[in-house]
């Protein structure tokens, strides 16, 4: 049967084949409830980035940009490949490309330090040459070209805008200067490789001569030299004269102008990128913390942990409306209890409603008598859960036992506010050394009697794992129509894993916020071992708000108004 939680949703029990703790879909709550948890982390992330983007925006140094146009000659233009033409040999590569690496060499870049003095320019100071090198090549300039064009861009940056347009201007001049000198060499190396041609295209005509060779007569090899002859004559004059050219077919398009504005930084996009920025690390450090912290904080952390139903949500009954109805110092007190006036119609109190009906029909193949929450951990508020269930369980007219069965840490007969006989308790039952009748007491509420503990036997485990207690409790079944027990933590000793075999069903219970994923898996695996009656789990002390559930979780109330908190580093004796 599908038990129902406060929410009057079914509660959804993990498949057969999923572990406990096995990562589930991500539920939008729980992200929800993850950045309002830790809004102080995000915001503080997110500031901190604001204030970094900001210090960047106002207080860096302004970058200016400016840009001059060249136009360089087409490839077949090119005196490269004029003279792989006449060397007979391919074009290879790409010559605009060969423009933008000469555009980017040290040589271009040495000739600039030079004429503009540079290094004695204030936002150089203090740099080495070779680090003005590599900062003019590296960062300060850039050189592009356009697709399928001739057109190459000179883009240099400086803090100073008039520096960043006598960069990009004298960069050019320099490039085109630097480009002249490769074609005076090249058109030197063209000359001297016709000039060595026709020397020896020369000899060989002479020897023809000698030998009185008719080279005149088409038909004789003669004639075919002569016509090379010619041709390399012409070549050789137009290398001489390329050799001694004062323009390398590149012309400026473009010379840069002052810029008004810097390209940085853009203040707007710095502020969006750190508000973005501190987002990002905000949030990712919150669920970051979430996961190492490894809490239980929602219905949905328990189940999964768990594997079992959540039967119900206990919220915070310290404080209400805002205001603090019980000081965190103050442990048990009768005051604490579902039937306090104060918690007349309050979520806390409909809690234990919703508990003892989803408890009562959670086994409907099974009489439920003998029942008890245990809880992982000492101070996570079980003896309180246990007696306001026996309290709940006792408003509908049946009659009611709760047992101290805590043997190490009795608190019932405080949290009642009642005096204990002495030797009085669960101890001397055990040991045959009483009668139940002369030890229950009954309590100021209708149809609830307790059994008070002020001993604390060297043996707990022993007693709570014996027959008698078994025996003890078939008993006292006969006589009350429940049976609720509170008994020790079931990770420090191992008191409630015996006593749960006595059990008819027994229910885990966490702390909300304070209760680890690990602690739940531990205690369960315990008390899987001995096969325990587990009928579901119990998240106590829930903060409403802090979970997004609000007051009106479940119970009718209305939307919107504050749930108790629970105030931070608060214990509750167990």
């Amino acid at each position: 049967m599908t038990t129902h939680t406060q929410n009057s949703q079914p509660t959804e029990v993990p498949k057969p084949n999923q572990a406990p703790g096995e990562s589930e879909e991500i539920n939008l709550r729980d992200i929800f409830r993850t950045l309002l948890h830790h809004k102080g982390l995000i915001l503080q992330c997110t500031l901190v980035c604001l204030l970094a983007a900001g210090l960047y925006a106002f207080l860096w140094p302004k970058t200016y940009e400016a840009v001059t146009t060249v136009k360089v000659p087409e490839s077949t233009q090119s005196t490269q490949n004029a003279i792989r033409q006449m060397a007979f040999l391919p074009s290879m590569g790409d010559p605009i490309e060969t423009y933008v690496q000469v555009a980017q060499s040290k040589t271009v870049a040495e000739l600039t330090i030079q004429s503009l003095h540079l290094t004695a320019q204030p936002e150089f100071g203090g740099l080495s040459h070779q680090k003005l090198l590599d900062r003019l090549l590296k960062t300060d300039m850039q050189i592009g070209s356009a697709k399928s064009s001739n057109i190459l861009t000179i883009q240099a940056h400086a803090h100073d805008p008039q520096l960043a347009v006598d960069l990009a201007n004298n960069w050019a001049q320099n490039f085109i200067k630097v480009n002249l000198d490769l074609s005076r060499e090249s058109a030197l190396a063209r000359y001297q490789f016709i000039d060595n041609q026709l020397k020896e295209m020369k000899t060989k005509l002479e020897g023809d001569k000698s030998k009185k060779q008719n080279y005149l007569d088409p038909s004789n090899e003669a004639e075919s030299d002569q016509l090379v002859y010619k041709m390399l004559l012409q070549q050789d004059q137009e290398s001489q004269i390329a050799a001694k050219a004062e323009d390398p077919g590149i012309v400026v398009v473009d010379k840069a102008d002052l810029p008004e504005k810097p390209i940085k930084p853009k203040k707007s996009t710095a502020l969006i990128l750190g508000l973005l920025l501190g987002l990002f690390i905000g949030i990712q450090a919150a669920f970051l913390l979430e996961k190492i912290q490894d809490r239980v904080k929602t219905e949905e952390d328990l189940k999964t942990a768990s594997g079992l139903a959540a039967l119900a949500l206990i919220p915070n009954f310290r404080q209400k409306d805002g205001k603090l109805l019980f000081a965190a110092t103050e442990r048990f007190s009768p005051k604490h209890l579902i039937d306090n006036p104060e918690f007349k119609f309050s979520p806390y109190r409909e809690s234990f409603n919703v508990f003892r009906t989803n408890l009562t029909f959670s086994q409907v193949d099974k009489k439920l008598q003998a029942i008890s929450v245990f809880s992982p951990n000492p101070e996570e508020g079980k003896t309180l859960v246990n007696s306001d269930l026996a309290l709940s369980l006792s408003h509908t007219g049946k009659k009611v036992l709760l047992i101290d069965a805590d043997l190490r840490k009795s608190s019932i007969s405080t949290l009642f506010g009642i005096s204990v006989k002495p030797q009085t308790g669960l101890p001397m039952l055990l040991a045959g050394k009483g009668k139940a009748a002369d030890m229950v007491v009954k309590s100021e509420f209708e149809n609830l009697w307790l059994l008070p503990n002020n001993i604390i036997p060297p043996n707990p485990s022993e007693l709570l794992g014996s027959e008698a207690m078994k025996h003890l409790i078939q008993e006292l079944k006969k006589q009350y129509d429940y049976i609720v027990i509170d008994g020790a933590p079931i990770l420090p000793v191992t008191d409630s894993v015996v006593l749960s075999t006595a059990l008819d069903g027994m229910v885990l219970m966490a702390r909300w916020g304070k209760t680890r994923r690990s602690e739940i898996h531990r205690a369960l695996g315990l008390l899987r071992s001995v096969q325990a009656p587990l009928l579901g789990t119990v998240l106590n002390f829930v903060d409403m708000k802090k979970s997004l559930y609000g007051y009106g979780y479940g119970y009718g109330y209305g939307q919107g108004r504050e749930v108790p908190g629970s105030p931070v580093g608060e214990k509750v004796k167990s």
